[in-house]
């Protein structure tokens, strides 16, 4: 999801991974419904930048304003978090270890990474 003029995503961490199903009731809408739930949160259509199929990793759409995200690992000033995500020399996102932070921006960037990892 993002801008579709600008091809910027918006950067969600969540609710974006699942199947894709549909509301019941006369006005049909798609759905974003999570493994082992039965019911999901209203897609956006007029925002989707990218879809990827989770177990091959294919991309099923891309909208030609399509950008990926520019992210960056960086030491952060953080003890605690000694490592940093930027995006537009803005941090996003700070993890205690190397390896999870680059699973979020792999994740972020669309690569088929559980999001659980970077948690």
């Amino acid at each position: 999801m993002g801008n579709t003029f600008t091809g910027e995503p918006w950067l969600d961490e969540f609710d974006v991974v699942g199947k894709i199903g549909r509301s019941s009731g006369s006005l049909k809408v798609p759905l974003l419904i999570e493994d082992g739930k039965s019911g999901g949160g209203a897609i956006l259509t007029a925002y989707v930048l990218n879809i990827i199929d989770w177990k091959s990793g294919r991309t099923l759409y891309r909208h030609p304003t399509y950008r990926e995200p520019d992210l960056s690992l960086r030491p952060s000033d953080n003890p605690g978090h000694p490592w940093a995500v930027y995006h537009r020399n803005e941090v996003i996102a700070q993890f205690k270890n190397m390896g999870k932070a680059c699973a979020y921006i792999a994740f972020m960037r669309g690569e088929t990474i559980e999001p659980r990892v970077f948690q």
